[in-house]
């Protein structure tokens, strides 16, 4: 009894979709522009993908670090001497080192950029500010001994 049960309901289930008719043509492949002669890049090297011919450059850029330090300590010590009238100038007791650190370095920096061609304007930058610097603390120095070395003129 169990077997008419179980072909009872497989003969009331619908039968399967019938698929769609195949194409009696078949669909041509879109036409495509035709290749050159492959003989007449025959004497051109491979280039491209899996080329063992190839092989990867690395490229090292030159650079003065000589005169970049020099910037930097140019940059620095020009921003601390402006500042540095809020402090009461105890300010230049760092900047001016600083300036004379930056002045060698921009000098040494300058004399490689004239061998290698690297860096000359951040030398002469360098050099610029840090001279500069230099000279303002020369200048206060000077003030300095200047104010101490007078007498005050007193009421008294």
């Amino acid at each position: 009894m169990e077997d008419e049960g179980t072909q009872d309901s497989v003969s009331s289930m619908p039968p399967p979709p019938v698929p769609p008719p195949l194409p009696s043509t078949p669909k041509q492949p879109p036409k495509m522009a035709q290749m050159p002669n492959p003989q007449a890049y025959q004497n051109q090297p491979n280039v491209g993908y899996g080329n063992p011919n190839l092989s990867q450059q690395i490229i090292i850029v030159p650079s003065n670090g000589m005169a970049t330090a020099g910037l930097i300590f140019g940059i620095i010590s020009m921003i601390i001497s402006l500042i540095s009238p809020f402090f009461l100038f105890s300010c230049c007791l760092l900047s001016v080192p600083m300036a004379l650190l930056g002045a060698l370095f921009s000098h040494l920096g300058y004399s490689q950029s004239r061998t290698n061609g690297v860096g000359g304007g951040a030398a002469i930058g360098g050099l610029v500010l840090n001279w500069m610097q230099i000279l303002i603390g020369i200048v206060l120095l000077f003030l300095l001994i200047l104010g101490i070395a007078l007498p005050s003129s007193g009421g008294a």
